[in-house]
């Protein structure tokens, strides 16, 4: 409803949008659970007060359709998916199934009930405000449970990281091993050294069981404290990254997903043609 009246720079129009919290858009658009007044033609300093006030957030452009899907996929495939064959072999087929399908339906119900809970956040009916984790919990349930959730949303991302940045530090000196040789800085033991490690110092049995490791003494062990190149060249390559949101670093994840599914897809292709075999997984598994 516009007012035709007034200055040009003061003309105002309320327009009243009814915001439901029924699941459908088409129901939410015609309820009147909620209202959200919107000022059009507002002089600045009226805007500028008005946003100040009404909008507890900053709106911003979405990440995109692709970018999201990127973000959930490289979030999902972790290091720990290393460990599924041998998951498999001990727990055996139907028991690891039953728990990853259990795991992934009780993921995506805690998924869209967030996604939900962030829609009744006052001016986010649409999901046009940028929401952080811990906003909805600040919102409904008060400062503790925004702190709680803080120190535990970043406790776990730390865990995450670590054991990523670990592999991937494990990983880029392997691969320098096999070329021109990887080096480290030893702290402990014995007095400060360098060290190098080259894939020579396996044996042959070794490779075959996934047991050559970077710098480690012979015996399956690593020195106590080392600084590898593989975390120096981690370093530099996620630092930049690091600095950035998602947003701005949108299509580093896709890039990143595209890789993923081009290895995995590798991955599949020569284990199918290298011949699947059942002899090491059992149904029920041995422990």
């Amino acid at each position: 409803m516009i007012n035709p009246s007034g200055s040009e720079s003061q003309t105002a129009g309320i327009v009243l949008l009814s915001v439901s919290s029924d699941s459908s858009l088409h129901h939410e658009a015609q309820r009147e659970d909620q209202y959200i007044t919107i000022a059009v033609g507002e002089s600045e300093d009226t805007a500028a007060s008005s946003n100040s006030t009404e909008k507890p957030f900053v709106t911003l452009s979405s990440i995109g359709m692709a970018g999201s899907i990127a973000i959930a996929v490289n979030s999902l495939a972790g290091p720990a998916m290393l460990n599924l064959p041998a998951t498999y072999q001990r727990s055996g087929l139907i028991p690891t199934t039953v728990a990853l399908i259990v795991a992934c339906v009780l993921a995506s119900l805690c998924s869209l009930h967030m996604a939900h809970v962030v829609t009744k956040v006052p001016g986010n009916h649409f999901l046009e405000q940028h929401v952080e984790f811990s906003d909805p919990f600040r919102i409904f349930w008060g400062r503790k449970a925004f702190l709680f959730t803080q120190v535990t949303f970043f406790l776990c991302t730390t865990c995450l990281n670590l054991s990523a940045i670990v592999d991937t530090a494990q990983i880029i000196d392997t691969i320098m091993g096999h070329s021109i040789g990887s080096v480290a800085l030893r702290f402990r033991p014995g007095p400060l050294a360098l060290i190098r490690w080259r894939h020579g110092a396996c044996t042959e049995d070794e490779f075959l069981a996934g047991e050559c490791f970077p710098f480690d003494n012979g015996d399956g062990t690593a020195p106590d404290i080392i600084f590898t190149a593989g975390y120096l060249v981690a370093a530099l390559i996620f630092i930049p990254f690091s600095l950035m949101d998602l947003k701005e670093n949108t299509n580093f994840q896709i890039f990143g997903m595209f890789v993923l599914l081009v290895n995995s897809g590798l991955f599949v292709i020569f284990f199918l043609y290298s011949g699947v075999s059942l002899d090491n997984v059992s149904l029920w598994g041995t422990s």
